[in-house]
């Protein structure tokens, strides 16, 4: 009876703790493995699965676009353009027509062309601008920033896997010392009742035992 609770006791304790490295790491629905994973293997996979680390690493990597993005601003720019127009039907205008030799009266006439096209190049560099250069410095301590931030819970999280790791593998060790001990002294307690029941111990001695079991 005493073996069967502490078993129990064991099977619980267990999976708290299982349950607290779970946690910790965040690993996705669907990733459980009945495989023992090494403690690489455990920190690679809160590495690939916490969401949080997911988070700043898209934090680190919108903030390295942004940089690159203000950058860009400081190169040559280039810009092409090109239009088509076509005029299928050219507006009548009227005119007088003293201007074609006839006098007193208006005649129509249609000004332009149907096609109308246009095309160019424009080019620019930017030479010096203060406020580019103050921006670009504030983006790239941002860049910065985030790398460390990415970093630093990346250390923080493979900490803590490994910490809880290390704590379920002893307290796995202590109980199974426990076990063995309890297996021990129930034997103690085994011989002593048999002893108890020849005259060779007093009740008290038995209680003894029975209290350390």
């Amino acid at each position: 009876m005493l073996i069967m609770r502490t078993k129990n006791v064991k099977i619980k304790i267990a999976i708290i703790l299982f349950t607290g490295l779970i946690s910790i790491t965040q690993t996705a629905a669907g990733q459980a493995n009945d495989s023992v994973l090494t403690l690489d293997a455990r920190i690679k996979l809160g590495f690939t699965s916490n969401f949080k680390l997911k988070q700043e690493q898209l934090e680190a990597e919108k903030s390295r676009y942004q940089y690159r993005e203000v950058i860009s601003k400081s190169l040559p720019q280039i810009n092409g353009f090109a239009s088509m127009d076509d005029y299928f039907d050219i507006p009548v205008s009227m005119v007088s027509g003293d201007i074609f030799g006839h006098p007193g009266t208006m005649l129509p006439i249609r000004l332009g062309t149907r096609y109308n096209a246009n095309i160019g190049i424009q080019a620019g560099q930017m030479i010096y601008h203060a406020s580019y250069f103050a921006t670009l410095k504030l983006f790239k301590k941002s860049c910065q920033i985030s790398d460390l931030n990415f970093q630093r819970s990346k250390e923080e999280l493979a900490y803590n896997v490994a910490r809880m790791y290390i704590f379920i593998l002893i307290t796995n060790l202590q109980m199974e010392l426990l076990d063995s001990n309890l297996i021990a002294i129930q034997k103690v307690y085994e011989y002593s009742k048999q002893h108890y029941t020849n005259g060779f111990v007093t009740k008290i001695d038995l209680d003894r035992v029975m209290v350390a079991v």
